[in-house]
Formats: structure tokens, sequence, C-alpha cells
């Protein structure tokens, strides 16, 4: 994190240096490599908040580079603001104008184009993206949500089942949801699983470890309360509040009265 902390201290320092002088290939490819080793930083938060900050000065001299563009982005869609500080549910004030923005300055980015998608939430939105680039798999888990969000289970599930072999444990949280919400209790907490198992393996999105950890949790939690296992339920329902989960929580109250009786 030290090491994270002097790279990224370095790029601001540099970015005030006169706009005729910088490379901004250079400048994008630099805040590729910090951006490698920013997931699983002892200090994510803290991480993700300072390369943001990073990513908005390079913008400022180089404003058409598509990789801090996309980050920012990325950032407000998890739900953070300019001054780096997280809503605890949801996305950042603004999250879609600044979507739209970068997708007016980037239309062929996929990456963009699927932030798009997810914050529009239609199947159509989710559709375009695909079509910039089939092979981008968060642009398919996009799609995969938008069907289920109208119901359509079956469709989202064989949406997923094309992706890559081996899925992300986003993907794998998309996979448990829809599956959860099919009532295939046993197939959600199998998904769940193997996301949290995956947790710490790379991501193809700047996501925080703590959220899969308490997406997975939650699920978990839920899946083992659907399937009659209440002890279990509450113990990754806890374990999911402690991550910061409001559904979460609210499980566990529907829970107290079964737990006053004993159940």
């Amino acid at each position: 994190m030290r090491s994270l902390t002097v790279l990224l201290t370095m790029a601001l320092g540099s970015a005030s240096a006169p706009a005729q002088i910088i490379n901004c290939a250079g400048v994008a490819e630099v805040f590729n490599g910090r951006l490698a080793i920013s997931t699983g930083a002892m200090d994510e938060g803290g991480a993700f908040a300072l390369l943001g900050r990073a990513a908005a000065e390079d913008l400022r001299s180089c404003p058409d580079l598509e990789p801090q563009r996309y980050y920012l982005v990325r950032l407000a869609e998890l739900g953070y603001s300019a001054t780096g500080v997280r809503r605890a549910e949801g996305p950042a004030p603004g999250a879609w104008a600044l979507a739209a923005e970068a997708r007016r300055r980037h239309p062929l980015s996929v990456r963009i184009a699927t932030i798009v998608a997810r914050l529009d939430g239609s199947v159509d939105a989710a559709r375009r993206a695909m079509a910039l680039d089939p092979s981008y798999a968060p642009a398919r888990t996009a799609l995969a949500v938008a069907l289920a969000a109208k119901g359509d289970a079956s469709a989202a599930l064989a949406t997923l089942t094309e992706a890559e072999s081996s899925p992300s444990a986003a993907a794998l949280i998309v996979r448990a949801r829809i599956k959860l919400m099919a009532g295939d209790a046993n197939g959600a907490l199998a998904e769940a699983l193997a996301a949290r198992n995956a947790a710490q393996k790379k991501e193809p999105e700047p996501t925080p470890t703590r959220d899969i950890l308490r997406d997975a949790e939650e699920l978990l939690g839920l899946s083992s309360r659907a399937l009659g296992k209440p002890l279990e339920a509450r113990r990754h329902l806890e374990r999911a509040v402690s991550l910061g989960s409001a559904k979460a929580r609210e499980a566990l109250v529907e829970m107290a009265p079964a737990k006053r009786q004993g159940k």
C-alpha cells in the first residue's frame, strides 16, 4: 500500500506539468499499471479513492483518456463521490450524468457502455454494450441481470451459461441471485459458495473484495433460509451485515420472531 501511495503521489505531482509536454499515451499506460495493483490493497477503499483522484488529475491534462474516465465512472457506480467518500448503498449522485458524458466521449468503449447498461437497467442498453464486444463478460452479465429483472430467469441463466468457463466472482454472484429468484435455493447456495471462494481472484472490473464477500455471505444466508436452515442462515447474514449488507439486516429482522420462538 505504501508503494501504491508513493506511485500515486508522484503521478499527482506530475499532472501539473504543462499539457504540451505530457505523453498522454504514457499517462494511460502508467494509470493501467497502478490500477492493476489497487485491488487487494490492505486499505482497498483508500486505494480506490486515491487512484480516483489521480485519474481526475490525469484528465485535466489529457481529457480523452478512456482508462481514467472509465475508472471514475466505475467509482461513481460503486458509490464513491468525487471526494472519495462512499455511499452505503447504490451509485453516487451524478453517476448517470458522468456515465453519459463518458459514453459521449468514448462511444466504442464496451467498459463504459456496460456501466451505462447497468445504471439504465434495460435489456436494450445491455445488448448495445454486448454488440461492442461480445467477448466482454461484464456486458453479458449486465444483459442477464436485465433479463432477470423482466422476469425471464431462464433466458438470463442461458445468457450466463454461454459465458466463459471460469466466471468471475461478480458473475457467480449474479448467477446466485437469479437462481434464488427462480426458486433454486440449492443452486444459489452453490454459486454463492463459489463466489466467496473466488473473491481473491482478479475481477474483470475494479471491484472491492469486501463487496464480493458481502454479497456472497448475503446470498449464502438467504439461500440457507430458503432451504430451512435458520442457524446457518443467521451466521451468514450476520457476516453480511458486518460487511454492510442492508438486505441481510432486513432478513435478520424478519427472522427475529422465529428466533424468539426457539426455531
